[in-house]
């Protein structure tokens, strides 16, 4: 049985999560919930970065970060979420995701856990810039009409986008829109996707002050 650290609200373990039910193998993980802000070292001692998503492996080596683990899963499964013929079309997609998810879980930090006397507007501006341009970017990229990383990848941001920045969604461009509503009933993201239901540790309610 393998175990994957996560979070529901992490967009990277969100994106594992889809992964994983696109590979078709919950019948293999468990879940193991923790956040990276968590006051202990359990996670340190699996990834020196201290981040979510961890894979922990059978054998009981450790994977990170999401797309060595994505990888890693359908080259374990056999599957097909990177054909070889766009490669690295889906990589590109998939990093361009990456980068605008940095983006916004850097502002979710920004707001919500660094005191307020110390949050920088220009701080906050660049990273709602690097949201809405990467957006702008991703929707000129030819999707695919069937499951791979590049559709996870981009369902995943956009959900956690609508969730974190809701007001960078609604002036996302339209084909993005839309392809959140093709996907997002799929069973796949219906089980994967963030989702605020968790109280935060209780060490982070100091770190506002």
């Amino acid at each position: 049985m393998m175990k994957l650290y996560t979070w529901p609200t992490s967009p990277f373990g969100a994106k594992v999560k889809a992964v994983i039910g696109a590979l078709d193998l919950w019948n293999k993980f468990e879940i193991k919930l923790y956040h990276p802000w968590q006051d202990d070292h359990e996670l340190r001692a699996l990834n020196p970065l201290n981040k979510i998503p961890v894979l922990i492996l059978e054998d009981g080596s450790a994977l990170y970060d999401s797309p060595v683990i994505c990888e890693y899963l359908n080259d374990f499964q056999h599957g097909d979420l990177i054909p070889t013929e766009r490669k690295f079309d889906i990589l590109r997609i998939q990093a361009l995701c990456d980068g605008i998810l940095d983006a916004g879980v850097g502002m979710r930090y920004e707001h919500t856990i660094r005191p307020t006397h110390l949050r920088s507007q220009d701080w906050s501006h660049r990273q709602e810039m690097a949201i809405s341009e990467g957006l702008k970017a991703l929707s000129k990229e030819n999707f695919s009409t069937s499951i791979d990383l590049g559709i996870i990848s981009t369902v995943i941001t956009l959900l956690y986008i609508k969730l974190r920045q809701s007001h960078l969604y609604e002036n996302a461009p339209d084909n993005l829109k839309n392809l959140v509503i093709t996907w997002e009933k799929n069973p796949i993201f219906e089980k994967a996707q963030p989702i605020d239901n968790l109280p935060l540790p209780s060490n982070l309610l100091t770190l506002k002050q």
